[in-house]
């Protein structure tokens, strides 16, 4: 699931992520980048330097962490739309405001 979500993460959610943490849309972008790798934290935080900025172990964590739960929120949020959409059924389908029989 983690690695879907950081696959998924859409500029507007790097945007957030960039917003909340005060760092570069490119820094969150290149992080989450590594982290679909299937890099671990330190191994970025000690080697990957200079694709992140040079953001450290708990930088990055937060990054993972805050575009795992943006997805999920995101996904979250369309499965309620999804839902919360009346069918139509011979009960609430109208014709010019006249209930059908």
């Amino acid at each position: 699931m983690a690695e879907t979500a950081l696959l998924s993460c859409n500029s507007s959610q790097i945007g957030i992520i960039s917003g909340e943490l005060k760092i570069k849309p490119w820094q969150v972008e290149n992080t989450l980048k590594l982290l679909s790798e299937d890099c671990t934290v330190p191994f970025i935080s000690r080697y990957r330097k200079e694709a992140t900025g040079e953001l450290d172990e708990i930088a990055i964590t937060q990054v993972r962490d805050r575009a795992i739960k943006l997805v999920e929120m995101e996904q979250r949020r369309l499965s309620i739309t999804i839902d919360d959409k009346p069918q139509l059924t011979g009960r609430n389908v109208h014709i010019q405001g006249e209930r059908l029989p």
